[in-house]
């Protein structure tokens, strides 16, 4: 299937953040990489409460459905978290 890499920059401190900024209509797995110097948070819900953490320097696979979003979220502004899209 097609995939792509990308990045997506937080701009706003505990604010959420769609990755990637839309949805697939396919299903898909997003890895998500925490290259920044803050820990992030990502979850399944636009909101900036209960994601689970992704540390400095972790990544994480998610395997998604058609139309479903991760957001992500940090207590830092300006932080970039960079993801590889593929779809399966």
């Amino acid at each position: 299937g097609t995939g792509s890499n990308g990045s997506v920059t937080l701009t706003n401190a505990d604010t959420a953040y769609a990755v990637p900024t839309t949805a697939s209509t396919q299903k898909h797995v997003l890895v998500l990489y925490n290259g920044s110097d803050t820990d992030m948070y990502w979850g399944y819900q636009n909101t900036n409460a209960n994601g689970a953490i992704l540390e400095i320097g972790e990544k994480v696979a998610i395997a998604l459905g058609a139309n479903q979003q991760v957001y992500m979220y940090c207590s830092g502004a300006g932080k970039v978290i960079t993801y590889t899209y593929k779809e399966i």
